[in-house]
């Protein structure tokens, strides 16, 4: 691809795997693109439920210094989440009330 640029094994096998798809002109798996492209499909991954919106959410990297122990940056971040996961549940309650009053 590009020298600068590195990508992740997991994403260089799921090109592969999308290309060989759309050469032999077989079916394209949805989550295989809502993965390696998920910018695009920011609002169908909203629809879905908070376990399965958790699977396309990116991980986020923790460093540690080499006594083993975590930045602080690291631990509020970790906190953070923690709070979140009510927030994720109290949003994913607010989006299936939305689609039950859309369908």
């Amino acid at each position: 691809m590009f020298e600068e640029v590195s990508y992740h094994p997991e994403i260089l096998k799921g090109f592969e795997v999308l290309h060989y798809h759309v050469e032999h002109n077989l079916p394209i798996e949805k989550e295989l693109v809502f993965k390696l492209v998920p910018e695009l499909f920011i609002h169908e991954i909203n629809k879905l439920g908070a376990k399965d919106r958790e699977r396309f959410k990116p991980k986020r990297i923790s460093y540690e210094r080499a006594d083993g122990e975590k930045l602080e940056v690291d631990e509020m971040a970790t906190i953070a989440e923690n709070k979140l996961d009510d927030a994720e549940l109290m949003f994913d309650k607010a989006m299936q009330m939305e689609m039950y009053l859309l369908e």
